[in-house]
């Protein structure tokens, strides 16, 4: 597990399961909390794995975070087995089609806490 923290937003990368990397973003992250996501997601996704975007909480985020993210993804796509965003800010929504645009349209949304949990669990389960 990997966390960046500044005075207005926080970031944690983290592998919950053999397959399942959780990134959780809060509050207001700049580029500094992208280029965190970066460096560790390009360590996790030397593996395969289910990305899940915990962004439930995320305020706002700068430009660079959401292109540093879908690049490394992008850069290990064949390691990206499924792209998870559970997201309500309309902000970090219209960042989300952005990126899903760019990643050939493989990111499930969820607005529910609920229905990102049960997929979250379910992917958990999953066996190698």
């Amino acid at each position: 597990m990997s966390r960046f923290t500044s005075d207005h937003g926080e970031v944690e990368v983290k592998r919950t399961g053999p397959s399942v990397v959780v990134v959780t973003m809060k509050g207001d992250v700049d580029s500094d909390g992208g280029e965190h996501i970066e460096t560790w997601l390009d360590l996790e996704l030397q593996l395969p794995a289910h990305i899940f975007w915990d962004v439930f909480d995320l305020k706002s985020y700068g430009t660079g975070v959401r292109e540093m993210s879908t690049g490394v993804m992008l850069r290990h796509r064949e390691n990206v087995r499924s792209v998870h965003v559970g997201a309500t800010s309309k902000v970090v929504i219209l960042g989300m089609h952005l990126a899903n645009l760019a990643l050939g349209g493989i990111i499930k949304p969820y607005h529910s806490r609920f229905e990102f949990d049960a997929a979250l669990a379910l992917a958990q389960g999953e066996p190698k």
